[in-house]
């Protein structure tokens, strides 16, 4: 197989760890089990049944509580040796440990369809009483325990090259005695923002660059459809005639289908105006996304979609560009691997090749013929080269683009959590609606890891993917490239690189405050003293698709603002939920260098 065991061993410590603290942070769902403990408990503990592949933890029973801690009884296994030559035989032996308050206060009540969680424990006794039979596992001070529950949630993670698609790590759920269904696989389900890097990349091949401005503010269209539900943005499901009305736009109200409106949303309930595909990109926001997508049109999103192998069919909806469409975390990796190999396609395996009993290969993953391979002796001959046959699905050029995007959501956006891994990495958070399905997708320039976090029926986790997925992926990534050199991202032919400020993609130079280099093809970087940004907003310059109206004023600022705020033209700050990041800057003019940095052409 292509499986690589210590990868493969730090994938599965990753993702249950991952899953048993997002179990945690949601509380605790009470004792496995209760035992009359003023008799012999033997057997009532060994009779209580456990899920397998639990590792070390154990059983144990609560035989005293105090506020500090537990006093437990639990059960071992001795082997007695056999007399007179009869084999040893086993004897089950009572053995008592302790919980402390410490290993258990994150055990506040879960509060079944709410995103709380009971009162803060002032101790164990809030808990736990005498008799309780419940999960622990042993700490490294002998005799002393912590407790544990077993996670409700379930998710998968991938780990593939990213240039030949050979995985080389595969969990597809939490334990698989436990379940043999493979979340990274067979699961499909909505990726959400994960999917918007690939409207993006639509965009840039078909015109746009990273300096692009799109519009961020509230986008209204209109939809015809029987139950008034659409994945991807909040739908008005009943609309009054006076408000139909008052509001200017021109509905039949006697259709036989109910007059729905698609509003998407950012997820901080807020816009923030003019803002650059890359900024769009780093702070996930939903509102430019559809914006750009209804002025490309569908059919370039629809078939980057098909080209990368995420999707088999995909429907001409614009909920689908905030990843409305369901998809496997596997397909969803072989998109992003070929956003970090150039644009080559990938096809995800994990069988290299298949031997029969003789020793003969009757499969061969790798296809490509090498006539030169077998040389009957070596004569200082150059080794032989393997035709690359891989087929083009994204233009190399916007693909370096778009890896250079995600780079800056590591460093600036919604993945800022992987920063401190030290290294050259790309990604993308994914959170749906109602927050049922959490991802983190990312990439180091040879390696794709996806991870997937949600509940096997689905519903709301009230956790993103910053803060459900990002961790393991963070974890796992942590152990599998610790031993990996550190390498750039590499840049195609046809890339030229200029200094633009990160906040407005004006063109910038090197040493003014917040300036980044930035990818462009070849003259279509702005120039200092010359042409600035092209504006994007295309037909969608207003706050009602297809209805007319006047637009919002340019602000040149980006901080958030309510729709209240935008209309009036007062801007707020922007809020990004669970991401440790700093304000963003503020823009700043356009600078004008001292005369001996003035480049001629601009940095390249």
């Amino acid at each position: 197989t292509t499986l690589d065991t210590t990868m493969q061993q730090a994938a599965r410590r990753a993702v249950r760890q991952g899953l048993e603290d997002f179990d945690k942070r949601h509380g605790y769902r009470g004792p496995i089990g209760s035992l009359d403990v003023s008799t012999d408990w033997t057997e009532g503990l060994q009779a209580i049944e456990i899920p397998r592949d639990l590792g070390d933890w154990q059983k144990a029973v609560i035989l005293k509580a105090t506020s500090k801690s537990a006093e437990l009884g639990l059960l071992e296994t001795i082997e007695i040796e056999g007399e007179n030559g009869e084999p040893p035989t086993e004897q089950i032996k009572q053995i008592k440990g302790s919980l402390a308050f410490d290993d258990m206060k994150w055990a506040r009540a879960d509060v079944p369809n709410s995103p709380d969680v009971g009162a803060t424990l002032k101790g164990v006794t809030d808990v736990f009483k005498k008799g309780d039979v419940i999960l622990v596992s042993a700490k490294k001070k002998e005799g002393t325990y912590a407790l544990q529950q077993v996670p409700v949630v379930n998710g998968g993670l991938i780990a593939m090259d990213a240039h030949t698609g050979r995985v080389l790590a595969l969990v597809g759920g939490y334990s698989f005695n436990q379940s043999q269904f493979n979340r990274a696989t067979q699961a499909y389900r909505q990726p959400g923002s994960a999917f918007k890097p690939f409207v993006y990349l639509a965009a840039l091949e078909n015109g746009y660059t990273p300096a692009s401005q799109i519009l961020d503010a509230p986008f209204v269209i209109e939809r015809d459809q029987e139950d008034c539900v659409v994945d991807g943005g909040e739908v008005q499901e009943e609309t009054a005639a006076t408000e139909v009305v008052d509001s200017g736009l021109e509905i039949d109200l006697e259709d036989d289908l109910a007059p729905c409106l698609y509003k998407p949303e950012n997820y901080s309930d807020k816009f923030y105006g003019m803002s650059t595909m890359r900024l769009g990109i780093e702070k996930s926001r939903n509102a430019m996304t559809v914006r750009l997508a209804n002025d490309m049109g569908m059919r370039p999103v629809i078939d980057l979609g098909k080209r990368t192998g995420i999707y088999d069919d995909v429907r001409s909806e614009l909920a689908w560009s905030l990843g409305a469409g369901e998809t496997t975390v596997m397909r969803l990796a072989g998109g992003y691997a070929s956003i970090v190999n150039g644009g080559k396609a990938v096809q995800p395996m994990i069988i290299d090749r298949v031997q029969d009993a003789s020793g003969v290969t009757i499969f061969k993953a790798d296809e490509r013929e090498c006539t030169d391979c077998n040389a009957e002796s070596y004569s200082g001959q150059a080794a032989p080269q393997l035709l690359d046959n891989r087929a083009q699905v994204i233009d190399p050029v916007a693909a370096y683009q778009m890896t250079s995007m995600l780079e800056g959501t590591v460093q600036r956006g919604t993945g800022a959590g992987l920063k401190q891994l030290g290294r050259p990495l790309g990604g993308k958070t994914g959170t749906t609606n109602d927050e049922i399905d959490a991802w983190f997708m990312g990439f180091t320039p040879d390696m794709v890891i996806g991870v997937y976090v949600g509940m096997d029926t689905p519903q709301p986790m009230d956790e993103t993917g910053a803060k459900a997925a990002l961790p393991i992926w963070r974890s796992f990534a942590r152990d599998a490239l610790k031993n990996e050199p550190i390498v750039p991202f590499r840049i195609p032919e046809g890339v030229v690189l200029a200094p633009v400020d990160a906040t407005s993609g004006e063109a910038s130079f090197i040493g003014a405050p917040n300036t980044i280099l930035e990818a462009f093809r070849p003259g279509t970087e702005p120039q200092l003293g010359g042409s600035s940004t092209n504006v994007s907003s295309g037909g969608t310059n207003s706050f009602i698709a297809g209805f007319g109206g006047a637009g919002p004023s340019n602000t040149p600022d980006d901080d958030g603002a309510s729709l209240d705020d935008l209309l009036m033209g007062d801007m707020g700050e922007e809020d990004e939920t669970d991401v440790e990041t700093s304000p963003a800057p503020q823009p700043v003019p356009t600078p004008t260098p001292p005369a001996e940095d003035v480049l001629e052409d601009g940095l390249y």
